[in-house]
């Protein structure tokens, strides 16, 4: 989750709501409308909202590789604290889970 600072908020609310609100939404773009362009995912395959989000190699050759060519490839520093940090939290979850 990401959280906004007090800058980024005062931006988002006066200058970036008023201005979507103004521009409104087209109709065709309104709800659940997937089958019908422009809305229609325009590849074969589908990227999680981590692997698009959480950007460990800034050019995205790691998805490319990942995704299109099945190549995995070395963890990145960012990565391997990331799968520590995620193991612990795991750990402590079950451990709380037991305690109570």
């Amino acid at each position: 989750m990401y959280f906004l600072s007090e800058e980024e908020r005062k931006k988002l609310s006066r200058f970036h709501l008023p201005r979507a609100r103004e521009q409104g939404v087209a109709d065709e773009l309104r709800g659940w409308n997937w089958p019908q362009p422009p809305l229609e995912p325009v590849y074969d395959i589908k990227l999680g909202v981590s692997e698009v989000a959480g950007r460990y190699c800034p050019s995205g050759r790691d998805l490319f590789f990942r995704r299109v060519e099945k190549q995995k490839g070395r963890p990145t520093p960012a990565m391997l604290k990331g799968k520590l940090f995620h193991a612990a939290l795991a750990e402590v979850i079950v451990a709380a889970k037991r305690f109570i």
